[in-house]
């Protein structure tokens, strides 16, 4: 089915953003970087709502095989919204929850 081979291959990338993101949690150039609680809070809520964003898309997938747009797109957005307030967090020396991404 080919809706669900673009659907393992944008999940494998995501995964791979994700893992190039936290591997640069220990960058020096990174390290240094500070930011306000209100942003982390800000990301942290984006970030959530990307989440609440990728389930909904799912169950619409698994309502339609035929169509893995909205779930791409879901994954996609996730991918590059999920290490902000892990990054973020490290920056401030906060530690939040590990999300897993299983689709």
């Amino acid at each position: 089915d080919e809706q669900f081979c673009l659907l393992q291959c944008a999940v494998v990338e995501a995964e791979g953003i994700i893992l190039d993101a936290v591997a640069k949690l220990d960058d020096p150039i990174h390290v240094r970087c500070i930011s306000t609680p209100d942003y982390l809070i800000n990301r942290a809520e984006i970030t959530l709502g990307s989440i609440d964003k990728m389930q909904q898309s799912h169950m619409v997938y698994l309502g339609n095989r035929n169509d893995a747009s909205g779930l791409l797109r879901a994954v996609t957005q996730f991918s590059h919204l999920a290490p902000t307030p892990s990054l973020t967090a490290r920056r401030r020396r906060t530690r939040l929850p590990s999300t897993t991404l299983t689709v």
